[in-house]
């Protein structure tokens, strides 16, 4: 009989391993009631240091081999996946969102053409890139699911684009209508998204959107804007955790930051009328 365990949920570290480094430190690390899980978008990120995003993706990689974790993959992972198919087009969109740093001072590669990457990739790093093409999109257990960005919430959960749960955004956390019923009573959390981005002002604290009231489908957006930089504002280097039980209940949520603090929180509640609450602690 499958076990649903307890699980802490992260998503876009964007090579912030100060930050992620402190979740060994927390109480759910190397706890066997918990399970961890990782929501992509490892690399890249604004102002990262020599080794920060290979750093961070060999934490996640001994997390999930070696500390009883779960690791999904993250439109930056699928950058490096895309290069290495040789995807010129989306080797050309990574180097623009960060990749050149991150080939640069993560993996020692400053010849940028794209059959240097490849070889350097390949055959430097082929544990990583290995760990890479094997992450799934998604991580289901119980009730709860975890996907980078979301879903078309109009389509059966099982019918998603490769797109839509790498990529979408406003179309995924502003949709009320016409959900599809394969979505009910479920839990999704997702990252790719910092919340500033979806309710301003917020500091980038983990949303709780219930709105839905007829598929009773819970959101969570958990993106806490890590390394993220906007031409409007700056984000600070901190990521978002989020606890739930086995059963999918609010537990617990918290912010590891890269100056060494981790600090309780409280989730924000959203509703589909805006109207803003505060979960209990």
């Amino acid at each position: 009989v499958e076990v649903i365990m307890k699980k802490v949920l992260l998503s876009d570290i964007h090579s912030n391993i100060k930050a992620l480094n402190l979740l060994k430190k927390t109480k759910y690390w190397d706890n066997d009631e918990y399970e961890i899980w990782f929501g992509g978008d490892y690399i890249d990120g604004f102002n990262q240091r020599k080794n920060e995003g290979l750093d961070v993706l060999n934490f996640v990689l001994d997390a999930v081999n070696n500390h009883n974790s779960k690791a999904i993959l993250g439109n930056h992972e699928d950058f490096i996946l895309q290069t290495l198919k040789r995807n010129i087009e989306t080797y050309k969109l990574w180097k623009f969102n960060g990749g050149k740093h991150t080939l640069s001072l993560s993996f020692g590669i400053t010849d940028t053409r794209i059959d240097s990457v490849i070889y350097n990739l390949e055959t430097n790093f082929h544990n990583i890139c290995e760990f890479i093409k094997h992450l799934p999109l998604t991580i289901e257990d119980g009730n709860v699911i975890m996907v980078h960005a979301g879903y078309d919430l109009s389509k059966n959960i099982k019918d998603q684009s490769y797109y839509d749960m790498l990529w979408t955004r406003s179309e995924y956390y502003k949709y009320d209508d016409c959900i599809d019923e394969s979505y009910q009573n479920k839990i999704i959390v997702s990252g790719h998204t910092p919340t500033q981005l979806i309710l301003p002002f917020n500091n980038c604290n983990i949303i709780k959107d219930y709105g839905t009231t007829k598929s009773n489908l819970i959101r969570y957006y958990i993106d806490g804007g890590s390394k993220s930089y906007n031409e409007d504002y700056w984000v600070n280097s901190k990521i978002n955790a989020l606890v739930l039980g086995d059963d999918g209940e609010y537990l617990d949520s918290f912010e590891l930051w890269e100056g060494g603090e981790i600090i309780q929180t409280n989730t924000i509640k959203l509703n589909k009328l805006n109207k803003i609450e505060r979960e209990n602690l």
